[in-house]
């Protein structure tokens, strides 16, 4: 496969345990969608659980036909907002793959961490609860769904120790279970 932006060649290697095609010339990366969330996971795993669909709801996101085209299948890739952000990214409908530039990944990380740092312990237990409807719905991605609830009970143990220090001082003095 070529780059999409210099024309190099790819090279397949793993990055945080998942399989990306990355340029050594530019340092653009290929991903599949179904290996993107580990991905970002693997750079930091408190984002893992936040994964916005970037193709149920693509006219909502999409900008519009991009001139790179598909590493993968030569068509031409789109350009799209990741979520609610102001990063572009380009994706192929056709492969369900994602073109990064050289620093789009970091970029993507810090808008998800900041969603992270911002979220309220409401927010938090809603999420918990949208998990764990997910294992419930989703048997077929199930240890992925509860990945995801243990990284969000995580989260929300940390909100709350952080919103209220007094618990957390009592906690510290209880005799362990």
């Amino acid at each position: 496969m070529k780059c999409a932006k210099c024309g190099e060649n790819l090279t397949r290697r793993l990055q945080g345990g998942v399989n990306v095609d990355a340029c050594p010339a530019c340092g653009s990366l290929w991903v599949l969608d179904k290996n993107f969330a580990e991905l970002r996971a693997a750079r930091d795993r408190f984002v893992r659980w936040l994964n916005p669909d970037l193709w149920s709801e693509i006219e909502k996101h999409e900008i519009g036909e991009g001139t790179r085209l598909c590493p993968a299948c030569g068509e031409h890739l789109h350009e799209v907002r990741y979520a609610e952000s102001d990063i572009v990214i380009d994706i192929c409908r056709r492969c369900r793959g994602i073109w990064l530039q050289r620093g789009e990944l970091d970029k993507i990380i810090a808008y998800l961490e900041g969603i992270v740092d911002h979220q309220t312990v409401t927010d938090y237990l809603k999420s918990v609860g949208h998990e764990a409807a997910g294992l419930l719905s989703h048997r077929d991605k199930i240890m992925g769904e509860v990945k995801n609830l243990e990284i969000l009970m995580k989260l929300l143990e940390y909100r709350i120790i952080s919103r209220f220090p007094a618990l957390s001082r009592i906690a510290s003095k209880l005799p362990p279970v």
